[in-house]
């Protein structure tokens, strides 16, 4: 059983201190936006694995492929969250200290998609490449790729920069991404 001692609750209504505005980034905001972007996503600055869409506010980042062959991807409505509703959360164990970023959304905030990729070194595929036609087929479709949309989701974060996490998701939303206020 793992125990979870809260250091501190912050939750941030992000929708009563920033003003929406249209989704379109300000040309001169496109870096400093990726950046902000990375970092309420990441909790790091490595912008490698991260693209940004400014015009839908849409985010993809691509994880590695772990050693079965299974590369994760997940997209981020920003646009689509309940800015409002935001919460960040600092955690800590007896051996970790993270930071928990909730959001939430009438419509998915995130796509999460699972892909096999492991053609390149699998012996069964370059089996069924050897015999053509159907048996590629049929192995592409045993392997599981999946795909789950989300109206909830919690971000675990590995960084000690709350008080940056908070000014990152400040930033999104004052250049250039609306997000959603909720119902009640």
């Amino acid at each position: 059983m793992q125990s979870r001692y809260a250091l501190g609750l912050l939750v941030v209504s992000l929708h009563t201190i920033v003003t929406p505005v249209p989704c379109m980034a300000k040309q001169n905001e496109g870096p400093a936006l990726l950046q902000a972007v990375t970092f309420a996503l990441t909790g790091g600055d490595n912008a490698s694995n991260v693209s940004f869409n400014p015009n839908s506010c849409d985010a993809t980042i691509v994880g590695s492929p772990n050693i079965s062959g299974h590369t994760t991807r997940l997209t981020f409505h920003i646009n689509e969250v309940f800015v409002d509703r935001i919460s960040i959360k600092k955690m800590r164990s007896q051996v970790a200290q993270w930071i928990e970023v909730s959001l939430n959304g009438a419509k998915p905030v995130v796509e999460e998609a699972d892909i096999y990729n492991r053609k390149d070194f699998d012996p069964e595929f370059e089996e069924a490449i050897r015999k053509g036609g159907e048996n590629v087929a049929g192995f592409l479709a045993q392997q599981h790729n999946s795909f789950k949309s989300s109206y909830n989701y919690v971000l675990t974060l590995y960084t000690p920069e709350a008080d940056r996490l908070v000014r990152a998701w400040k930033y999104i939303y004052s250049h250039g991404c609306k997000g959603q206020g909720s119902p009640f």
